[in-house]
């Protein structure tokens, strides 16, 4: 096996899912986001494992998605959250997933479906990017009332800032505010929208509604929550390996266009992960990785398959073999350097990181789904 991996421990999974419904309390909807591959998690293996705890509903954005888990056997509520077409819409219909509709052409398209669906209805309340306008939701409810086959399940918006309700009126409180007026046309409707940061945050005992909590599932903070006192559990670690040592004598440079160059004498180690790999480029000269439990310095250019880092300050010490682990983004018995440190440390979001490692790193699923 390739000796570049992303761990998966479907313990911290199930953790934090039991922690996030503790805290969503009794309310019936409680939705994980597994859209991207399960932000990168492997999505049949999320999925499976919390359906083994009762979740039973799921969001993903591509039809594609749905069908995937359908094939793998997902018997449990899917929700599709991206636009489609005609031809998208039949195939969400064959394999039972529910659109979430957000606009009036897509229902349009729904209405011409020659059988009865449930659909969810997705309003603008500031992100201004998907969903009808909330004062048009009175005549979105009269057209649904000639659609016979059409039948509103859902309602839901989507925050564009869950992170700032330190203020008394947050932006998160106001849409939530401005969301009440759909509530009370669609007032038989499941309502949700309480996304990770609203769940840290209580907002769902100002306003009742159902969950999609996406990247705290996967043990991940919000970014401006790093310091909620809450036990997530980061379920994924990236890590890595000594793929070959090269003495650089002072002066010399590492990697293409030579932007980094040794001040003495040094020891560099190359890794065999790169931006192919979703390890970015830009990460180049400014990331660290973990080593025998310290941070080690990103050297040079990170190139499509490697990455080198210095590992001058061990030299001296026990010797340093081939193969020796690295820690990309994770923990092990020495230490610590999680993904929203490196999102902190190269000014990106442990969000990408996470969804951007590509299909040729290989998952290890650790535990029992």
């Amino acid at each position: 096996m390739r000796r570049t991996y992303a761990e998966i421990y479907l313990d911290r999974l199930k953790h934090n899912a039991k922690l996030l419904r503790g805290i969503h309390g009794d309310h019936p909807f409680f939705c994980p986001m597994v859209k991207a591959n399960a932000y990168g998690h492997g999505d049949i293996a999320v999925v499976k494992t919390l359906t083994s705890i009762g979740v039973n509903a799921f969001g993903v954005v591509l039809v594609e998605e749905g069908i995937r888990l359908r094939k793998a056997g997902i018997k449990e509520k899917i929700l599709v959250f991206g636009t489609f077409d005609r031809e998208s819409l039949d195939e969400a219909v064959e394999f039972d997933l529910t659109p979430v509709i957000s606009d009036r052409y897509q229902v349009n398209l729904a209405g011409q479906v020659k059988r009865k669906i449930n659909i969810h209805l997705k309003f603008n309340t500031g992100m201004n990017r998907l969903g009808f306008d909330v004062e048009d939701a009175k005549n979105i409810f009269d057209i649904l009332q000639n659609r016979k086959n059409l039948n509103v399940e859902g309602i839901c918006t989507h925050f564009l800032n869950g992170e700032d309700s330190g203020a008394d009126k947050s932006i998160t409180e106001y849409q939530m505010e401005k969301f009440q007026s759909v509530r009370n046309v669609f007032q038989t409707a499941t309502v949700h929208y309480l996304n990770s940061s609203a769940l840290l945050l209580n907002l769902h005992k100002k306003h009742s509604a159902g969950a999609r909590p996406g990247i705290s599932i996967y043990g991940i903070k919000p970014a401006l929550h790093t310091d909620v006192k809450i036990d997530l559990r980061p379920v994924m670690q990236l890590k890595s390996s000594i793929g070959q040592l090269h003495e650089v004598f002072k002066n010399s440079s590492v990697s293409y266009s030579a932007t980094w160059k040794a001040s003495k004498d040094s020891l560099i180690a190359t890794i065999p992960i790169g931006y192919a790999d979703g390890y970015p480029r830009h990460f180049s000269n400014q990331a660290e990785m973990l080593f025998r439990g310290h941070r080690v310095k990103v050297v040079g250019i990170v190139c499509m398959d490697y990455t080198m880092v210095d590992l001058t300050p061990f030299r001296n010490e026990k010797k340093i073999e081939i193969g020796e682990e690295i820690v990309v983004f994770g923990q092990n018995n020495h230490g610590a350097y999680h993904s929203w440190e490196l999102a902190r440390d190269t000014k990106t979001h442990p969000y990408e990181l996470v969804t951007r490692i590509s299909e040729r790193v290989p998952r290890v699923v650790i535990g029992q789904t």
